[in-house]
């Protein structure tokens, strides 16, 4: 009865709520520390070992209890002795304190997979897979207290028994002496007050939060808080939880890991944060999402750890939320001049950073608080019917539709398809010919993965469930609970399958990594995987990618190409190749040049096949980063290609004619961010047309900010005609570092080198005619975010001269240093290059790996004699191209014109020029908008438009009725006695319930159903015009206060029986507890009947295999038939059988403690998996203890 309480609202919570169990940690996560031997000591919770990139997360507190050997020693002994106490000590309730050990360390370590798991724990793993109830039984640690009170116990008694053999002088000597080793090898964490220091900050929040609280207490409306965060983890302090909930009265909107609130509100606030984490976030989709969400004020928090769990940087977050095209109007701001470093004596910078000419160190305010735009802050809202709005997508897919203008603003409400799939009035409510149909590409069937706030979706599927990214335990996302023939999938045309045992990584899903980026024909795709931590995981073999071609080829070898230009790829020395499951053959890459772009052929056999796998044999502990393969090449065999198919519109689903339009958008990646690029280099959708119709389109293009210099000043127009400027490389992501930046005569303008391998980057200038020179100036950056350039080189046709640059130059108000290079003599060229030979590295430590990098160097400028000019022009002039789309193999004239902005990333609009409409007939078709890498343009974005969804925007408006008097739970509604929708603006749960009042009247509307992207609603029939009364409540409450004041009862129920226990017993003598134990044994009255040890193993062995598996059960029976023989054979062997738990479980500590004296393996959560020996002796000396108990019948009667 106590209990209810929370059994109850863990059932609520299943009932209506999130999946939480789904999206949090999997029995995977949780079981991976949880080994036998951590268990012993009283510990194996995941928390206690896991970190992020920048620390352990217990940081100072629990590495003692894994660097330390007085620390280890100590943490280990109470075990140890325990097991030497049970193994010598007997005492009539033995059996039930060994048991407790017996029952904590086997129930805690069911699920722990190294070594293999036991049977039962491979089944109590599968089915947390499929069941919630066995998923709630994740966290099996929590059966450790049975474990210390079984251990504790065991202390007690060998501590009464010894006190009988020792003076007193000597209990006192002992007891003090155990406790000075104790205290000495916690002293670290007690002098913490066992708590992290990590956690540790100030006991008041600053006042700059408590002022911005303040200051919104005075506003209406929610608060959106920006950006999500993974934990409360602030430069000032971590609280885990944000602080600002806590702070002001109004409700505030943020996104956490785990996802909160309905189902649809928390996918449509995820869209918009993932995308704003990613660097890829539109900032038009801000203004319709608040509006959704009834937010009339987003806050920043400018004061995160933004390098411990990758958020995005302050800076960026400030430009995205001022950008115009954002709508939001800066309103106030609180902490000025607020720099947010990690540390203040070292520079911090990321390509992100340096492509906005600031800096990580830039000073900002602290929080800043935006006004949005007449915000929509009402509980209740009613619109009459005829307006409705359908979209096939998630909440991205609606955002996307109502930024991008497909949506007729004034239209409402807004359904999801999914919602009217089940409510059959709303569906005969609406009007076929009125409404408004999307169809979008986002309601995607993948996989995905809350270990983070970013990279969560993974590749899209195909309808068989394939690629799959090798982790079981990542969810399986159905977009907004969908059927399988109503989502987003991909179609493979060339090939059966292309499948690979894993991809990606297994933190975060990287779906440009995916299996089939290996057999597309470009190279600068590929799949790979980061495969360590998948083995770790459970996934079987070496990495392993598997080709069904669908019908037999021949070919006599095939080529294997490396990633191409990936970072932190790994090379692989040796793959094997496999035909058909039989044929194998071996090949070593060359170790010279393992990224060769001609790649490393494969002799085959000659003989047909139609199946390849191709596996990398290096071993697994040497992959530290990610490996695979760019392209498998079979001469004569065409490359597969991958379509996005997107489900027919819901009107021919239920057989209704509607207006539609489709909106598809390719799938990309922030292009500063080297680790990551687009998961669809190209937009390649299959859709299907309901009915004969012409069709308008139109959409965005973005520059393509990783496209060389001469593309990018091509398409931008930026030097003369017969000009090319070029660099080796430049810095990531960013077009306005590009060599022709140089010839601008803007010092605040620069070709900037990438970070690191800065030495022997060059610049370069192709003229189509000769020039003469006697000299150059250059300017180079001397900042504190750019190394400095110390020599160059200078290169012509026929000339080389090296300068040195002795830091000394005049410096110009932009930290620009100016030189002059007296070349000596006159010199005609065509081609020059200027060369980077030498730098004063200036580094940056690496946001995520911790390890310093050089900092990029800068040329502001480079002047001379007949040089040419560069425009600062960012603007496309407007031309009409056919080389961009195609719609069913025929080419669609666009035009596209607009403005790339200073840091080339603002896109560019197109619309269909020339014989624009098209006329699509009924059925299928297919869109094609390629990257052309010659002209630096990439189509995102593409909008089709039916003639009839265009008439019917241009006709349809939503009549808003009027609502008075609201409060939270009741608001007066004006109608006209027609039909109208209910909107209660809280997130979707069915366990809403609305009843109207009418003339005196209540009529129950019942439960409520999902609404848009946010809200819940209900369908009210026609009836009489005038004022009605709306009231909502969420029904559960009422299960809730019952399984309270049932708990209360409980409660006090039980207080009552201990007082009346206590009566009882202050009337008896003695109403104590007195465990019989006997003195400290003599080593010669130790003794064991063989035969009855013999069957007492005999009785293990089989919980041994089916909770430990068959090597616990394989040493259980090695040492329990040693024990039988060596206890018949000699006088003395009985004696000996009671030494063997206590030393097996002795020489499992000396391992581990000898593995991290020799090894020192990381502190992380794999470190409990390091000793693999080690916890298999702890298991087989439990169970051998567990039978020695058993069979000693020397046991003292009860007394």
């Amino acid at each position: 009865m106590t209990q209810l309480w929370w059994v109850v609202a863990y059932w609520i919570g299943g009932k209506y709520g999130l999946p939480i169990l789904e999206l949090t940690e999997s029995v995977r996560t949780t079981s991976q520390t949880a080994s036998p031997l951590e268990l012993l000591r009283g510990l194996g919770y995941w928390f206690f070992y896991g970190g992020d990139v920048y620390a352990p997360w217990l940081e100072g507190f629990a590495e003692p209890f894994m660097r330390t050997g007085l620390a280890l020693i100590a943490s280990f002994v109470p075990a140890f002795l325990a097991f030497a106490i049970a193994s010598f000590v007997r005492f009539q309730q033995r059996i039930y304190f060994v048991g407790l050990i017996c029952v904590g360390v086997l129930f805690g370590a069911v699920a722990y997979s190294y070594p293999p798991r036991s049977p039962v724990g491979t089944a109590f793993e599968a089915a947390s897979r499929i069941s919630p109830t066995v998923l709630s039984l994740r966290n099996t640690q929590r059966a450790v207290p049975l474990i210390v009170l079984g251990i504790a116990a065991l202390l007690c008694v060998g501590i009464q028994s010894a006190s009988s053999r020792l003076t007193s002088n000597w209990r006192m000597t002992i007891s003090l002496g155990f406790i000075a080793v104790f205290a000495l090898a916690i002293s670290g964490p007690y002098l913490n007050g066992f708590i992290a220091p990590r956690f540790s900050r100030p006991a008041n929040i600053p006042q700059e939060w408590r002022d911005a609280a303040s200051y919104l207490n005075e506003g209406q409306g929610r608060v959106l808080l920006l950006p999500g965060q993974d934990f409360g983890s602030y430069r000032w302090g971590h609280t885990l939880d944000p602080v600002l909930p806590g702070l002001t009265d109004r409700e505030v909107v943020w996104r956490e890991l785990v996802p909160q609130g309905g189902a649809t509100g928390s996918d449509l606030l995820a869209a918009l944060d993932r995308q704003l984490q990613e660097g890829v976030l539109d900032p038009e989709l801000i203004v319709p999402l608040c509006h959704w969400l009834g937010v009339s004020q987003i806050v920043v928090a400018n004061d995160l750890e933004y390098e411990r769990y990758r958020t995005v940087l302050p800076g960026e977050m400030m430009r995205t939320l001022s950008d115009p095209r954002a709508g939001v109007r800066l309103a106030a701001t609180f902490g000025d001049g607020y720099v947010n470093v990690p540390d203040a004596s070292r520079v911090f910078e990321t390509e992100s950073s340096l492509r906005n000419g600031q800096s990580t160190s830039m000073a900002l305010p602290q929080i800043a608080i935006f006004d949005v735009p007449n915000p929509e802050v009402g509980r209740f809202a009613a619109r009459s019917i005829g307006s409705e709005a359908i979209v096939l997508g998630d909440g991205l897919g609606m955002l996307s539709a109502s930024a991008s203008g497909l949506l007729n603003p004034s239209t409402g409400p807004l359904f999801s398809e999914s919602q009217l799939v089940g409510w059959d009035a709303a569906l005969a409510t609406v009007d076929p010919l009125k409404v408004e149909q999307v169809v979008t590409d986002t309601n995607r069937l993948h996989e995905s993965r809350y270990y983070s706030l970013r990279e969560n979706n993974g590749a899209t599927l195909q309808l068989t469930g394939e690629p799959r990214s090798g982790l079981s335990t990542d969810y399986l996302s159905t977009g907004q609970k969908s059927p399988l023939n109503r989502l987003t999938t991909t179609r493979l045309e060339g090939v059966a399958s292309i499948t690979a045992n894993a991809y990606g990584n297994a933190n975060t899903l990287n779906p440009e990594d995916r299996p089939s980026n290996a057999f597309d024909g470009d190279p600068k795709t590929s799949w790979r995987v980061d495969y360590e931590p998948f083995s770790v995981a459970g996934v079987e073999g070496p990495p392993t990618i598997s080709l069904d071609l669908g019908r037999p080829v021949s070919s006599n070898q095939i080529v294997l190409l490396q990633p191409q230009g990936r970072v932190g790829t790994i090379p692989v020395r040796t793959y094997k190749v496999v035909l058909d499951g039989s044929r194998s053959f071996t090949v070593t890459t060359d170790p010279n040049n393992p990224f060769s772009e001609k790649g490393t052929s494969v002799v085959l056999d000659g003989q047909p096949f139609s199946r390849v796998d191709v596996s990398v044999l290096d071993p697994i502990d040497e992959l530290k980063g990610p490996v695979g393969l760019a392209e498998i090449t079979i001469p004569g065999v065409a490359p597969l290609v991958e379509w996005v198919s997107v489900p027919p519109p819901f009107g021919m689903v239920i057989g209704t004619p509607m207006p539609v339009g489709f909106l598809f958008q390719r799938w990309r990646a922030s292009p500063t961010e080297p680790v990551r690029s687009d998961p669809e280099p190209a937009l390649r959708r299959i859709f299907t047309v309901p009915a004969n119709d012409s069709y308008s389109l139109r959409g965005t293009v973005r520059l393509d900010r990783r496209a060389n210099d001469a593309a990018i000043d091509s398409v931008l127009g930026t030097l003369p005609r017969g000009t090319v400027a070029t660099s080796s490389e430049r810095l990531f992501g960013y077009p306005a570092a590009r060599a022709s930046s140089a010839l601008d005569n803007d010092p605040a303008t620069s070709w900037t080198t990438p970070f690191t391998g800065v030495v022997g980057q060059s610049w370069s200038l192709k003229l189509d005619h000769s020039i003469s020179l006697d000299s150059i100036e250059i300017a180079t950056a001397d900042l504190p975010n750019r190394s400095l350039i110390t020599s160059v080189e200078v290169k012509t046709d026929n000339f080389s001269k090296s300068f040195g640059l002795d830091g000394n130059g005049p410096i110009d108000a932009f930290g620009n240093r100016t030189y002059r290079l007296d070349l000596g003599r006159s010199v005609t060229a065509q081609d020059l290059q200027i060369v980077i030979t030498g730098i004063t590295p200036r580094t940056s430590k690496d946001l995520y790996s911790k390890s310093e990098s050089i900092l990029p160097a800068s040329i502001a400028e480079i002047r001379f004699q007949g040089a040419p000019r560069a425009s600062i022009s960012n603007s496309v002039a407007p031309q009409c191209r056919d080389d961009l789309v195609a719609v069913d193999g025929i080419p669609i004239p666009i035009l596209v014109k607009g403005d790339v902005g200073s840091l080339g990333d603002l896109p560019l609009q197109f619309v269909g020029c020339g014989s624009n409409p098209f006329t699509l007939s009924a059925g299928e078709h297919r869109i094609v908008a390629v990257n052309q890498p010659s002209s630096a343009l990439q189509v995102d974005q593409t909008i089709l438009s039916s003639a009839l969804l265009n008439s019917v925007q241009g006709q349809v408006s939503a009549s808003q009725l009027e609502v008075s008097a609201a409060t939270n739970d009741s608001a007066q509604i004006d109608t006209n006695g027609s039909a109208f929708w209910l909107q209660y603006n809280q997130s979707s749960n069915a366990g809403w319930e609305a009843a109207i009042k009418e003339n005196g009247k209540t009529e129950s509307l019942g439960n409520a159903h999902p609404m848009g992207p946010f809200a819940n609603g209900w369908l009210v029939s026609a009836g009489s015009s005038g004022s009605i009364e709306a009231t909502v409540q969420w029904a559960p409450q009422r299960w809730v206060t019952a399984s309270l004041i049932i708990s209360i009862i409980g409660l006090l129920g039980c207080i009552l029986i201990v007082f009346i226990s206590r009566r009882l017993k202050s009337q008896t003598i003695d109403g104590g507890y007195r465990v019989n134990s006997a003195p400290f044994p003599s080593i010669s009255s130790l003794k064991i009947n063989a035969r009855s040890f013999a069957w007492a193993i005999a009785a293990v062995a089989p919980v041994a295999l089916l909770l430990g598996g068959v090597a616990v059960m394989a040493g259980v029976l090695l040492f329990g038939i040693i024990g039988v023989v060596v206890a018949s054979k000699f006088s003395r062997g009985s004696i000996a059988v009671h030494f063997v738990p206590s030393i097996l479980l002795g020489l499992a500590i000396a391992i581990v403690i000898a593995t991290v004296k020799i090894a020192h393996p990381s502190v992380n959560i794999l470190w409990p998996s390091k000793f693999e020996v080690a916890n298999i002796l702890s298991l087989v000396s439990l169970f051998l203890l567990l039978a020695l108990i058993l069979a000693d019948r020397s046991e003292p009667d009860s007394k």
